[in-house]
């Protein structure tokens, strides 16, 4: 799931960051669980929290973050445009998401994990908007990618683990300048 921020005077996404789990339930304690480990700990409380009209974002979700003063907007199912922006994010990370799965044959949940990390990255990394990725745009920097020759003094002494995950990231902005490449012929051609 992806949770927008939005400038509150603007109304528009500030910054495009994605954040992805592996949910092992749907139930709304352990999505407000899950979103408090990959959203609430490294960024802290946005000021407006937007989520589609499912179950997982009622009961104890709702509680806890309208307790903590954050405004939870509820996007009724007819009014999907307003987070149109929000499902076009999604449906890149869901492409590059499947891409990798069938090209590493990833069929449990470890591996499962290490294919969304590096999914992750490389969308917040490369995708950019008006000049600049959503790394850059929340840290004003990319981050340090183990194992990336280009940016890691300490890359020629890794691990298998971070040769994996670089060689997934790797995997995962090859597919994403495969779907630029493509949308540029489409355009191209209309």
């Amino acid at each position: 799931y992806e949770i927008v921020s939005r400038d509150w005077s603007s109304d528009v996404c500030s910054s495009d960051l994605q954040q992805a789990v592996r949910l092992h339930s749907r139930a709304s304690a352990h999505v407000v669980d899950q979103f408090r480990r990959c959203w609430l700990v490294p960024y802290g409380y946005p000021l407006v929290c937007e989520v589609d009209a499912d179950g997982a974002f009622e009961g104890e979700f709702r509680d806890r973050i309208q307790d903590a003063g954050v405004h939870l907007v509820v996007i009724p199912p007819e009014a999907h445009w307003r987070i149109g922006t929000v499902e076009r994010r999604n449906a890149i990370l869901r492409s590059v998401l499947e891409r990798l799965i069938d090209e590493n044959a990833v069929v449990n949940g470890d591996a499962l994990d290490w294919v969304l990390l590096a999914a992750i990255q490389a969308v917040n990394s490369s995708t950019a908007s008006k000049g600049r990725s959503p790394y850059q745009a929340v840290f004003g920097r990319l981050p340090r990618f183990p194992g990336d020759l280009m940016s890691d003094d300490r890359a020629l002494a890794v691990s298998d683990n971070q040769l994996l995950a670089e060689e997934l990231r790797s995997q995962a902005l090859r597919v994403i300048d495969d779907m630029r490449a493509s949308q540029i012929i489409r355009r191209a051609l209309l």
